[in-house]
């Protein structure tokens, strides 16, 4: 049996961490690759041309606000929610009533913020905002990183409001989360993670979102290289877990391992950068039917097993998902020139940091 498009979708759909709309992921991959093309044909001028935009756009890109800095200033409304490139962020950095907002996750289909404590790194609550058209995304929500969330049904009537408009709060013993639209037809999902917490800390939280112009997910490297026909999916930045993480996808490669083997999921890869590994192969990356092994990757000392191999970068790991071949692994390795990731002022935005985007 041949594995179709509408396979790969429905795959999508069940297996994307951060809970895509499957149409959206596979269109805003052929985009990606499009333009990829694109731009290799046109060659030095279109890399310059994305360096000054990154490079134009960087002041916006805050990821560790001051414990005194409030949210930017801005629109309660998202003007761009409709047209947001798929790999940035509107949502804008900041605290408020001693929390932070910290936007972590972002792919075609939502923007996930962290909520934490200005002087904590424990989450308190997740802020999910879903395209425009998308509802809530199901009955089911993903918070990022795989974990469940659930956020108040906008079918029912509105018990509470969030700047003038409608919106919905619900709470038990365990858990309280805040829906409300953010713009037209789109909806955002406030959840606390540590215990319920009273309606207007959240309503606060809500009204003190604020939308800026698009600005890029950022990551602490920059490759002079990555195979033409992948593309980024999502990207996870300055998660506690790990510095950076980027879910790599390509059509034509997911399409051959189905092919070749109608019953397995496709793996697909990634770039994680962490000073945890323990941390990684406790997580989702976790191969129980491989053996980690010595090996050598241009240059650098590494382990690999069957699902990825973990690169040595002294005091940081730089871990890559099975999907490569081994002289495309070498050549990422050995274009692969690692910022500061402690320091993310000295991260690239993601259309500069992947070459042909």
């Amino acid at each position: 049996m041949m594995r179709t498009e509408e396979d790969l979708r429905a795959a999508l759909a069940t297996r994307e961490r951060l809970a895509p709309a499957p149409e959206a992921v596979l269109s805003g991959i052929r985009r990606r690759a499009a333009r990829r093309r694109r731009a290799r044909t046109i060659g030095v001028l279109a890399t310059a041309t994305l360096a000054v935009t990154a490079a134009a756009m960087t002041p916006a890109l805050l990821l560790r606000p001051e414990p005194s800095a409030s949210p930017a200033p801005g629109s309660t409304t998202d003007a761009h929610a409709v047209d947001r490139p798929d790999l940035s962020f509107t949502v804008a950095a900041g605290s408020v009533a001693g929390f932070e907002l910290r936007p972590e996750s972002v792919n075609s289909y939502i923007q996930t913020v962290a909520v934490r404590p200005v002087d904590d790194d424990r989450l308190v609550m997740t802020l999910v905002l879903y395209r425009p058209g998308q509802g809530l995304g199901g009955a089911e929500h993903s918070d990022g990183w795989g974990e469940a969330v659930r956020f108040p049904d906008p079918a029912r009537e509105p018990n509470a409001q969030v700047n003038g408009g409608p919106a919905w709060f619900d709470s038990d013993t365990r858990w309280s989360g805040l829906t409300w639209r953010y713009a037209p037809d789109a909806y955002a999902g406030l959840e606390t993670n540590a215990g319920p917490l009273p309606r207007q800390t959240l309503v606060t939280i809500a009204e003190a979102v604020r939308f800026v112009d698009p600005y890029p997910a950022r990551v602490p490297y920059r490759l002079d290289y990555l195979p033409a026909d992948v593309v980024p999916r999502d990207v996870v930045q300055h998660h506690p877990r790990y510095y950076s993480y980027v879910g790599l996808f390509s059509v034509e490669r997911a399409r051959d391992m189905w092919r070749d083997n109608m019953w397995r999921m496709p793996r697909t890869p990634d770039i994680t950068v962490t000073d945890d590994p323990p941390a990684l192969n406790e997580h989702w990356f976790t191969d129980p039917t491989g053996t980690w092994e010595p090996t050598t990757i241009a240059g650098r000392p590494a382990q690999c097993s069957s699902s990825r191999c973990h690169i040595d970068y002294g005091d940081y790991l730089v871990s890559i998902g099975t999907g490569f071949s081994r002289s495309e692994l070498e050549q990422i390795v050995a274009g692969l020139h690692l910022a500061d990731p402690a320091d993310p002022a000295t991260w690239f935005a993601i259309d500069e940091a992947l070459p042909g985007r």
